[in-house]
């Protein structure tokens, strides 16, 4: 319980601490959810963009040629194999004499009433159900060795890079979260620096009069631990404010692909992650602030 209300008093003291100087505060607490909203800003458009992408038509089709000396047997047997694909959303038919048909109604339809026969084989447009490069090669590559099948034809250039690009963005994800968790460490570590350094009498006293490392470490592990929570906050009403900003594009964007779409934010549990690793790191700064000054002291002292 004297644990408790130790832990109550510094707690007290790291509030009244921040109200004794708010411009100061403020403006660390501004500097800190700045730094803290790039990575949180760029994680949120990575979600938003997997699930614009989910709402949007599929565009990786696949097309397969049959041989031209299938018989209707061999189709039955193609579209039985096909239904039991995992990853094939649709499958369609398209007859050799429909294809001949459709040339026909286009500017070659007098050269195609001049051959002697049809020599357009039955194909199948299909529909994957997945955008994974890996699913999708292996699909074809199954296909492709149907003994049925002529050619296949597939372009997953664009599965690829669009992977690619989001697998970058994750990694910048990572790598700015880094940078910017080592400055917030720098930021803390110096607002806390200051402090001591005007408290440094106070210290002096409090240490002469048999005060723990930990009691004097106490209150501004707190006011980092708060300032810290207050930046992970203004974070998210950076990122809020950004999406608010940009809603109106990114819904015209989505019309024009005649898919409904709005930004939101990552789940609740990501938001409170973000707004913990903040204060995490807030607090070990001001940890090795005064850490740093306490060994100081009793450096002089000793």
């Amino acid at each position: 319980m004297n644990s408790i209300r130790l832990r109550m008093i510094a707690l007290r003291s790291a509030m009244q601490q921040m109200l004794r100087m708010p411009l100061s505060s403020l403006l660390n607490t501004i500097v800190i959810g700045i730094a803290a909203s790039f990575p949180l800003g760029l994680y949120t458009l990575l979600f938003n963009v997997d699930s614009l992408l989910g709402q949007l038509p599929q565009q990786n089709q696949i097309t397969i040629f049959l041989k031209t000396s299938a018989t209707p047997v061999d189709i039955k047997q193609v579209q039985t194999l096909l239904r039991n694909q995992p990853d094939l959303a649709q499958a369609s038919l398209i007859t050799r004499d429909q294809a001949l048909q459709t040339m026909k109604s286009g500017t070659l339809g007098a050269m195609i009433d001049a051959l002697p026969e049809n020599p357009l084989p039955d194909a199948f447009n299909l529909t994957p159900s997945t955008s994974d490069p890996e699913r999708l090669q292996k699909l074809v590559t199954t296909i492709s060795n149907w003994p049925q099948v002529e050619s296949i034809q597939h372009d997953s250039d664009w599965a690829k890079r669009l992977a690619a690009l989001l697998d970058f963005g994750r990694q910048l994800t990572v790598l700015l979260a880094a940078a910017l968790g080592t400055a917030l460490l720098v930021i803390a570590s110096n607002a806390i620096r200051m402090q001591v350094l005007t408290r440094n009498d106070e210290i002096e006293v409090s240490k002469l009069i048999g005060a723990t490392n930990t009691f004097i470490r106490r209150p501004f592990a707190y006011f980092g631990l708060l300032q810290g929570a207050c930046g992970g906050l203004l974070a998210i009403g950076c990122v809020v404010l950004a999406m608010h900003l940009i809603s109106p594009n990114v819904n015209q964007v989505a019309s024009l692909y005649a898919a409904s779409f709005a930004l939101r934010l990552p789940e609740p549990l990501i938001l409170l992650a973000a707004i913990a690793i903040t204060s995490l790191l807030c607090w070990i700064g001001a940890l090795l602030a005064v850490n740093r000054h306490l060994r100081q002291l009793d450096h002089q002292q000793g």
